[in-house]
């Protein structure tokens, strides 16, 4: 059966409205530390031999690792109250604790695979992609973990590729487009020519990205993710062990890569 993008538009759009004052509450919390980023750089960059000494850049290093903390945390519990509109934020705060790092290792793995297999050529790494696509929500719904994430995404995907690359660029057209919208009524609203104008605007671009593109991408994806799981076929384990150890093998070729990048120009 193939799925039709167009009318997940409005599906994804009808799902992101009954919980659009979460999506953006959300958004506040990777915004201001942000603002409060930019900010200190503007009050205090004259300031910037005092990050030069040991504790300095310990210092440094705690406040960047409190950020990506702070954006992968909040980027999860949106992404689980898009699986789960119903639940609350203590739920989906533990269900996040719960699965963040198998979350974060999958997301991983994946660019691992993709990179890995466009080393040997561009196209590869296109195909794997699409077929590793739904491995984050393989987990946030059926509790996949690791490399049987990424192969679940698979099996639901395969016989379905060009269904999904379509529905992929379609979509992902309409973002862009719509995001240039954004970044059109941000430079409207303020300027880049002075610096508060500019700390304005990469503000309201952050906002508008955690509070509407982000979420509603999660809501179409994952509505493709449902609409492929209805009439996926449980794979042959032949077939399953075969894609697993193609993913294991485009990360080796990945790492494998960058340690001879690493040796041929150091």
């Amino acid at each position: 059966m193939f799925i039709k993008p167009f009318p997940l538009f409005s599906v994804a759009f009808e799902k992101y409205k009954s919980n659009a004052s979460v999506f953006f509450l959300l958004a506040f919390i990777p915004t201001c530390a942000t603002l409060i980023a930019e900010l200190g750089f503007i009050y205090f960059g004259n300031f910037q031999s005092i990050f030069s000494t040991g504790v300095g850049k310990i210092l440094s290093i705690a406040l960047v690792a409190l950020y990506i903390v702070l954006f992968v945390f909040t980027t999860l519990v949106s992404k689980i109250f898009i699986v789960d509109p119903k639940t609350n934020f203590k739920k989906a705060s533990g269900r996040a604790t719960e699965i963040g790092f198998a979350w974060v290792l999958v997301f991983i793995l994946t660019w691992l695979a993709v990179v890995g297999s466009s080393f040997l050529f561009l196209i590869p790494g296109l195909i794997l992609f699409m077929y590793t696509l739904f491995a984050e929500y393989a987990i946030l719904k059926d509790n996949k973990h690791g490399i049987q994430a990424l192969a679940h995404s698979w099996s639901i995907v395969s016989n379905k590729w060009w269904n999904m690359f379509w529905c992929f660029v379609l979509f992902t057209t309409a973002i862009i487009i719509l995001n240039g919208v954004f970044v059109f009524i941000i430079e409207y609203i303020a300027g880049f020519s002075f610096v508060w104008e500019s700390v304005i605007a990469s503000t309201l671009a952050i906002f508008l990205s955690q509070a509407i593109l982000l979420p509603y991408s999660g809501h179409y994806f994952y509505s493709l993710y449902t609409e492929l799981s209805k009439s996926a076929k449980v794979p042959i384990k032949k077939v399953q062990h075969r894609r697993e150890i193609i993913l294991k093998g485009a990360m080796v070729v990945f790492l494998v890569g960058v340690v001879l990048f690493f040796y041929i120009f150091s």
